[in-house]
This record gives C-alpha cells, sequence and structure tokens, in this order.
C-alpha cells in the first residue's frame, strides 16, 4: 500500500514561507495599521510526501508511481522550462529529480538573472535561508521547487505567489487506486513528526484536515 500526501499552506505572509510559527505569530503581533491599510503580498506552498507502508519506506521517489506523479505536477506547473543550481534546464521534472544535480528547481519561460547555485540548500541550510531570493522569483510569477530530503527517497517542496491547489488535486486525483491512497492535508493542522507520519498510527482514523482523495471526490 502506497500513500501519498499533498500537504497545502495559503495565504502565507512572506516570512512565514519556511513554515516557523513562531515568525508566524510575531509577524501578525507586529502588523501595524499602515501595513493593514495597503496590500500585503501572499505566498502559498505545497509539500509533497509519500510512504510505502509494508515496506517501512518514506519520502516521494519510493512511491512505485513516482514517475506519474512527477508528470502530474510538471503539468500543472504548465508549459515552461525547469532551471536547475547548475544552470541548465532539465527536459522534465523526473529526469531533474532523478538527476539531482541541484536541490533547487525554478519553473520559468526565461532563465533567472541570479546564479541559482545561491537558492540552492544542502545539509547545512534550508528554505528560511533563501527567503529573500524565494522572493525575489515569486514575484516574478515562477515556481519554485526544492528537493527535501525523506527518509528513504526525496520530497518536494513547491512554493508560489498564486494558488495551485485546484489544479494540483485534480491532476493528481486520477492516480487514486486500491494500491495508492491520496491524502489532502491542510498544513495548519500539522504539528509536528507525529502528525507528519499519520499513516504509520492512524491510517482508518485521519486527524482532523486530513482528507482522503477518491476517484469522486471535488473540492
Amino acid at each position: 500500500m502506497d500513500i501519498f500526501k499533498l500537504i497545502f499552506h495559503h495565504d502565507l505572509l512572506l516570512e512565514q514561507l519556511s513554515g516557523n510559527e513562531d515568525v508566524k505569530n510575531k509577524t501578525k503581533a507586529e502588523l501595524s495599521l499602515e501595513d493593514f491599510m495597503k496590500p500585503i503580498p501572499t505566498y502559498t506552498r505545497y509539500y509533497f510526501s509519500g510512504t510505502r507502508l509494508k515496506e517501512n519506506q518514506f519520502g516521494l521517489t519510493t512511491l512505485k508511481k513516482k514517475d506519474k506523479l512527477l508528470d502530474a505536477i510538471q503539468k500543472v506547473l504548465g508549459n515552461t522550462r525547469l532551471w536547475l543550481g547548475d544552470g541548465n534546464a532539465a527536459g522534465t521534472l523526473t529526469g531533474a529529480v532523478e538527476a539531482r544535480k541541484s536541490n533547487v528547481i525554478v519553473a520559468s519561460d526565461e532563465q533567472p538573472a541570479f546564479n541559482l547555485k545561491d537558492l540552492d540548500i544542502d545539509d547545512g541550510s534550508g528554505v528560511r535561508d533563501r527567503i529573500p531570493l524565494l522572493k525575489t522569483l515569486l514575484d516574478e510569477g515562477k515556481k519554485v521547487i526544492f528537493l527535501e530530503k525523506a527518509h528513504n527517497g526525496t520530497d518536494l517542496h513547491l512554493f508560489s505567489r498564486d494558488s495551485l491547489y485546484e489544479p494540483l488535486f485534480y491532476a493528481l486525483k486520477p492516480l487514486v487506486a486500491p494500491d495508492f491512497r491520496y491524502f489532502s492535508i491542510n498544513g495548519k493542522r500539522m504539528s509536528g513528526e507525529r502528525m507528519f507520519y499519520f499513516e504509520t498510527w492512524a491510517l482508518d482514523r485521519p486527524p482532523h484536515g486530513f482528507e482522503e482523495v477518491s476517484l469522486v471526490s471535488n473540492l
């Protein structure tokens, strides 16, 4: 049995992109009247992960349907080029993930103006360290994907200025099968590692906000 998880976060302020709750609460408290009177840009992020229950393996790329999942995500990104941290463009998202030449992929018709090696993440850095560069790309309408290490494979972390939830929901829905269960999860309900791996202890009764998608499910 394979479990696929789409974890979504909508209407995030810039400082919330890294997922730090302390920063989120502090940011809201420090907003001034002037801030409330002017438009504040918000962003969205999506985390794609998976588990092979019988094999006890964790990571999107461990799933049998990993190629179909990546193809569906690329379809949502549209007919655009995928730029890697080494400055080259990949033909497909699957190829980019498998090649692992960098841990960052930028979906854009034009090559980003700065060296994407400066945006790449590694064991000593994370998304929080790349917020200024990430903002630059998102405000230009580009989509940014980070490859995140999982226990046994790789997960994907997608950032966008606009919401991609509806097209992602429907692009991934046809993959549902008896041996492939798909969960759409509100990131606000995700608190800690135990909740992230809910499928290992509460698969039959998922926590509130963890919705299983069936072939007849609609938004």
